[in-house]
């Protein structure tokens, strides 16, 4: 009997309990075990008669009631034998993109003060006789009778690793310690909170200590004794062609498909180090890592593994999940692996990772570091020693979260038009279709143009940009323009791991402190309650970690791609570090600072003014915090940056891959990476700006160290709270701390005067740095397929004669003008038509992808 059946055409007799040999014995809505319906939740039935019984006509419900679409009707061939124990697993499904269910699986969740009732159909007969015929009439009704129900369960013990079970010898019903999923119950006592607490942070321990010889370190960054694998793996990864087919013909999409089974092997030996054969899932990740490779044809595309979907006991030495990450922008191959181990070293949250080639059905992808996700709890546990599986949460804070709430209204009537295009998709519950910015068959393709094509595959992928962000505004708007709600219900900032509890303490921090229309103000005065928010000395230490190392991704100068921790100390918000495949300084004038980048300023470490920087501006800004994080800045210049048995390892591992690199597509047989094994730090700065991890590394101690000297004698030129001769320029791009004045550029002033720079303007100022010429300009949709430097039809020049001209930069078509000399009159960011607050974003992809294009170019 199906429940569509049930549905319409039975009536319900919903009676006190009837006796019957099928009852429910246990439930666990907490889950209980790895080992038992892989950690999701469990319901036990058992059949007390002595004989078999067909459970055809049985339905099982939680409190949502018979009628309910996730009520459960037993397959027509499901029976339990006599004095047999039956357990149903619940929301588990037979595929990995989960739209095969279990026939045998409950698809509704358990919560902690569910009812859960087991019904079975009961036809009856009856007969009347007509009396005009003399005829006896038969007719038939089935009802549904409640057999079995428990509940509400009292939730005052609910949690992972006990249920809710029938003592036999009381008859009632309690917690138990000891779960048998299966089997007769045993009633034990409860662990205290702290026990219990224990046992998760000891078995989380154990999980992590799976992988410290296979990634080579300890949980402090240290290389372990006994390692016993070659610098580079090998993982053969098998699936159907089918599936590998489609997964790379729609890798835009970064949708899981299934794969049957995966090795390691030794590369040196031929030996296999490890296998599993239980089915787990793969699928593409990443945004410009994945976009360009597709575009350019290159098979080294990013990758996520998932080892667990089938098995949660299926791991990779501990890890559940691994990212592969490419090498598209870091020569060195080395940075996702050794910055990781320097965060390490300083007591700051870290992944582990190592080198692997890639081949799926035999077919060899690349040169990988293959990471651990972050988004495991004994990832989480490592890193947080204080874990508590009830007070935790990892947000992922990704690039369109930035600028929130700074949209012009040119932005908002695209996003009305958008708007439209998406209520005339929308279902019948007027349900909109997914928006671009999130993961989906929605998502076009990405158009592959070769390798030659980098200059086509950077528009392209701008253009991509553009049309994802409009998505952004219209989601800003259904949410009636709360940047809190917005970027938390839509995954911009993305609760990664942990309880639902904090996401509404993320809403409330974004919007005080992370929304793009309200920026810090002066000395970050409106934000200064930060530290009530955050936990400074851990943001302190990751902010000196960033700087040290001119981290451009990061909260210092991009405003994006961290992570942020809730732990339940009651300390606030703490920054995990994430992301370090790119080499060159982006987000930041980078032909300019790209020039200068070791002599970055320690004082002023962000891109412009402090108080440009969401986060890290409130914290500096601060004389305090200031001074306690160039202290932080110190020691990690003194046991890490300039640790020789660090900078051994690295030359020893750079040593070790430098044949792999060869063979590797974003390497074109290792042209550069000898630039690796410098051991001179003036060969940090080389033609093309590769920057060279070690001679980097070399060249930045140094500096610092000179930096520091300046510090302790009182003599340094220029900086927030120690420049002898005051602050820098809030305009003043990466300045370069020698300096006693402004840091120069070949244009007057970086072209940050009066009349040339414009907030809020989609180019806000630009310095060509060849011609030492200034150029501003905003959005203009006409010039969207005008050739750089050319006019549309009817054109106008600015209002005060200047000449325009269509130029695609800051990822949209704009209008752009030469800036008129310093002190002349011109126009002001109020009559220049529609503003663009969130020029920011778009700058910083149009540098980071012009920079990617400037890679490829001296790649391929």
């Amino acid at each position: 009997m199906t429940l569509l059946v049930q549905k319409l055409s039975i009536f319900f007799a919903l009676a006190s309990l009837v006796q019957g040999n099928v009852v429910i014995t246990e439930i666990a809505d907490k889950g209980t075990s790895r080992d038992v319906c892989n950690g999701k939740d469990w319901i036990e039935l058992y059949n007390s008669g002595d004989a078999a019984v067909s459970l055809d006509g049985y339905v099982l419900h939680d409190d949502k009631g018979v009628v309910h679409e996730e009520a459960f009707s037993f397959p027509l061939d499901a029976m339990i034998e006599s004095q047999e124990y039956l357990l149903l697993c619940v929301e588990m499904m037979l595929d990995e993109d989960n739209s095969l269910v279990d026939p045998m699986s409950p698809q509704f969740g358990i919560g902690g003060d569910d009812t859960i009732t087991l019904l079975r159909a009961v036809t009856e007969t009856t007969e009347a006789a007509n009396d005009t015929e003399a005829v006896v009439e038969k007719a038939s009704a089935t009802t549904l009778v409640v057999v079995s129900t428990v509940g509400p369960l009292p939730n005052t013990n609910s949690r992972f690793g006990v249920s809710y079970a029938l003592d036999p010898d009381t008859n009632q019903f309690t917690y138990t310690q000891t779960p048998t999923p299966g089997a007769p119950n045993v009633i034990s006592e409860l662990l205290t909170e702290a026990e219990l607490l224990a046992n998760i942070r000891s078995a989380l321990k154990a999980q992590n200590d799976l992988g410290t010889k296979f990634f080579g370190m300890d949980d402090r960054g240290y290389p372990v004794l006994d390692d016993e694998f070659p610098a580079v793996l090998d993982l053969q990864v098998s699936m159907a062609e089918e599936d590998f087919s489609a997964m790379m013909a729609n890798a835009s999409w970064e949708l899981y498909k299934p794969f049957s089974n995966a090795t390691l092997v030794n590369p040196e030996t031929g030996v296999e180090v490890w296998s599993r054969t239980t089915a787990g899932q793969i699928r593409s990740k990443g945004q410009s890592s994945l976009w360009m490779p597709l575009c350019l044809d290159s098979t080294a595309i990013p990758f996520q593994l998932d080892f667990s979907s089938r098995d949660l006991n299926q791991t990779l030495f501990g890890a559940e999940k691994i990212y592969l990450r490419n090498h598209m922008s870091d020569y060195s191959y080395m940075r996702d692996q050794y910055y990781y181990r320097m965060l390490a070293r300083f007591g700051l949250p870290h992944l582990r990772g190592r080198k692997t080639r890639l081949y799926i059905n035999g077919q060899y992808k690349g040169l990988y570091t293959l990471l651990e996700a972050p988004d495991q709890d004994y990832v989480f546990a490592r890193n947080f020693p204080t874990f508590d599986p009830d007070k935790y949460a990892l947000f992922k804070v990704k690039s369109y979260a930035l600028d929130c709430g700074s949209f012009t209204e040119e932005e908002y009537r695209n996003a009305t038009i958008r708007l439209e295009e998406l209520q005339a998709q929308a279902t019948e519950d007027g349900k909109l279709p997914p928006y671009l910015f999130e993961r989906g068959e929605h998502n076009p393709p990405v158009e592959v143009l070769g390798l030659y094509e980098q200059d086509q595959c950077l528009d392209n992928f701008l253009n991509d940009l553009w049309r994802t962000w409009v998505d952004v505004v219209v989601a800003y708007e259904q949410n009636d323009r709360d940047c809190g709600e917005t970027l938390v219900n839509e995954g911009l900032i993305d609760l990664d791991l942990g309880t639902n509890n904090y996401k509404n303490d993320m809403k409330d921090f974004v919007n005080r402190f992370y929304r793009g229309d309200e920026p810090c103000t002066e000395d970050c005065a409106n934000q200064a309650n930060i530290d009530e928010e955050m936990d400074v000395q851990h943001a302190l230490r990751a902010i000196a970690f960033y700087a040290a190392l001119v981290v451009s991704d990061s909260p210092l100068i991009s405003g994006n791609n961290f992570l942020l921790a809730a732990t339940g100390d009651d300390l606030g918000w703490k920054f995990f570090p994430y992301d370090f495949n790119v080499a060159r300084v982006y987000f930041c004038h980078d032909d300019l600072c790209n020039t200068r980048a070791v002599h970055w300023s320690i004082a002023r470490p962000t891109c412009e003014s402090l108080e440009s920087a969401p986060l890290v501006g409130p914290l500096l800004s601060n004389p305090t915090y200031h001074k306690q994080y160039l202290e932080y800045v110190r020691e990690f210049l003194d046991t890490v940056l300039t640790n020789s048995s660090l900078i051994e390892e690295i030359q020893d591992h750079a040593a070790a891959i430098r044949s792999f690199v060869r063979e590797d597509p974003w390497a074109l047989l290792g042209t550069y990476f000898s630039d690796e094994l410098s051991p001179d730090a003036a060969d940090w700065r080389e033609e093309d700006r590769r920057f060279p991890l070690l001679p980097t590394m070399k060249a930045r101690a140094e500096d610092l160290r000179e930096q520091f000297a300046s510090i302790d004698a009182g003599t340094f030129p220029r900086g927030p709270h120690v420049g002898v001769y005051g602050d820098n320029e809030p305009w003043e791009p990466c300045p370069d701390w020698r300096s006693a004045e402004a840091n120069r550029t070949s244009c007057e002033q970086g072209c940050m005067y009066d009349g040339c720079h414009i907030p809020g303007l989609a180019v806000e100022s630009f310095c060509d740095e060849e011609t030492g010429l200034c150029f501003h300009g905003d959005y203009d949709e006409r010039c969207r397929g005008i050739y750089d430097e050319e006019k549309y039809p009817g054109m106008e020049n600015t209002e005060d004669g200047r000449e325009t001209f269509c130029r695609f930069a800051a990822g949209v078509p704009v209008k752009a003008a030469q800036c008129p000399a310093p002190g002349a009159v011109t126009l002001s960011s109020s009559n220049t038509g529609e503003s663009s607050a969130s020029a920011s974003f778009r700058v910083s992809l149009l540098v980071v992808v012009s920079g990617l294009a400037a890679v490829t170019a001296s790649l391929w």
